[in-house]
């Protein structure tokens, strides 16, 4: 039911400012602080941006309906400016119609509903290097075809965390394909020290189909800086392996992780710390243990199928 949240995860917290009207019912909406205008630019654009074309859209509030696309313009833009200083909250695709609800603080909804079979690009989103990335019935793409990626970030609150959690939903009921632990070995005179580095988990969905052919779908990766964090595997509340162990037994515990399904991530403030709760009572937790952001992240796949 939910797909492609990683397009809107760069958002989670981000205050909407300046969302217009263009051209007939194209709504844009701005957030983040305003940019300086450029040459040619009439309106100040936000830190990042979100427009829609080509689908009928409603904002509700409460139960109660402010507008529609379908509304005389003065109605739509007074709903427009209803969502001028609220908070992103969540994002939700529906598949396979690509129809979405986006859900702001002040119970602010924003629904939207395709109406193009043949359209691919159902919202455009431009990130705060000015890249544009667009929505189609399948993935979230670039020009570059560059993957999006949701990580925590500094001072992060609790409504922070919990849009954070709705985001990391994209890896939720993976299959484990690949696990990659780097470890890192340092040479001094009498001290030999080894290290855990970084660990990767790289997941897949099974796709339905004929029996003998079973085929997956690449959804994306989760890598944890272990040089920024804590990081230990526990076993329903025991600690079997941990950043601080030989490299030895690293080794033979994370491997194990080859199959298993991750059901849920938690995500808690004001650290980003989070557990990787996997099948068989298996928890990965990290522990962020420096004020820089960056202590692990979660990007999407651009390969489909494999």
């Amino acid at each position: 039911m939910i797909g492609h949240v990683n397009l809107f995860a760069p958002l989670a917290g981000q205050t909407a400012q300046g969302c217009w009207l263009g051209y007939g019912s194209v709504l844009f909406l701005e957030f983040g602080a305003p940019q300086p205008l450029r040459e040619r630019e009439n309106r100040p654009k936000g830190e990042f941006g979100l427009s829609c074309d080509w689908i009928e859209w409603r904002i509700e509030q409460r139960g109660h309906i402010l507008a529609g696309s379908e509304d005389d313009r003065s109605t739509m833009e007074s709903a427009a400016r209803q969502i001028d200083g609220k908070a992103f909250v969540s994002g939700q695709i529906v598949q396979p119609s690509g129809d979405s609800i986006l859900a702001f603080t002040d119970d602010l909804v924003l629904r939207t509903f395709v109406i193009s079979s043949e359209e691919d690009a159902r919202w455009t989103f431009r990130d705060h290097e000015g890249k544009y990335f667009y929505l189609g019935l399948d993935r979230a793409h670039s020009e570059g075809e560059t993957p999006l990626q949701v990580s925590p970030r500094l001072g992060m609150t609790q409504s922070d965390a919990s849009a954070l959690q709705e985001s990391s939903k994209l890896l939720w009921n993976s299959e484990v394909e690949r696990v990659v632990v780097s470890v890192q070995h340092r040479f001094e005179d009498g001290y030999e020290p080894s290290d855990l580095d970084s660990l990767s988990l790289e997941f897949r969905q099974a796709l339905p189909g004929p029996e003998g052919r079973k085929k997956h779908r690449q959804v994306g990766a989760l890598r944890i800086d272990a040089s920024r964090c804590g990081l230990r595997l526990e076993l329903a509340g025991q600690i079997i392996a941990a950043c601080g162990d030989s490299s030895e037994k690293v080794l033979a515990q994370f491997k194990g992780l080859v199959g298993k399904t991750l059901s849920r991530i938690n995500i808690s403030s004001p650290g980003g710390d989070a557990d990787f709760v996997l099948e068989d009572g298996l928890v990965l937790r990290c522990f962020r243990a420096t004020c820089d952001s960056g202590s692990w992240h979660i990007s999407t796949a651009i390969d489909d199928s494999d």
